[in-house]
């Protein structure tokens, strides 16, 4: 988050530099790395919905607060985190997208995942996951927003 000022400035740089650019306030940044996700081989993002995008021929160099960064590659991914691009939604909303309470450690959510897969067949096999917390914060937090 800068000033809108300080964006002006990088969008100027970056284009003397020679680097293609997409900036677009009105729009999410998800809906726009969607729409052009087939014609690039980067993305350069602080948002971790991205990673969903990543393929073979498509990296996200992902920033963290701390400047940071991490080029995540579809296998870079599943080694950091624990499930391929496509689970990303269901891991983000199972780890960050629930009520602080109903939170998951990312470990727990990985495992979900592998069992399961994406959040419906999750809900739907609530009864034969073994961990009481886990299947506790997994039905409280049916039926809430997820990322």
């Amino acid at each position: 988050v800068t000033s809108k000022e300080n964006i002006k400035k990088v969008l100027l740089l970056l284009k003397q530099m020679g680097f293609p650019l997409i900036h677009n306030p009105h729009e999410s940044i998800l809906d726009i790395s969607l729409a052009i996700c087939s014609n690039i081989s980067h993305i350069i993002t602080q948002d971790e919905r991205i990673l969903q995008l990543s393929k073979d021929d498509l990296s996200i160099i992902l920033f963290d607060d701390s400047r940071n960064f991490d080029v995540m590659s579809p296998k870079r991914i599943i080694s950091k985190i624990g499930v391929g691009p496509e689970h990303i939604p269901t891991y983000l909303s199972l780890t960050k997208g629930l009520p602080n309470s109903s939170f998951l450690t990312k470990r727990q959510a990985s495992r979900l995942i592998e069992l399961y897969g994406g959040l419906e067949n999750i809900y739907e096999n609530l009864s034969k996951i073994a961990s009481t917390v886990v299947r506790k914060k997994c039905n409280r937090s049916r039926g809430l927003r997820t990322l």
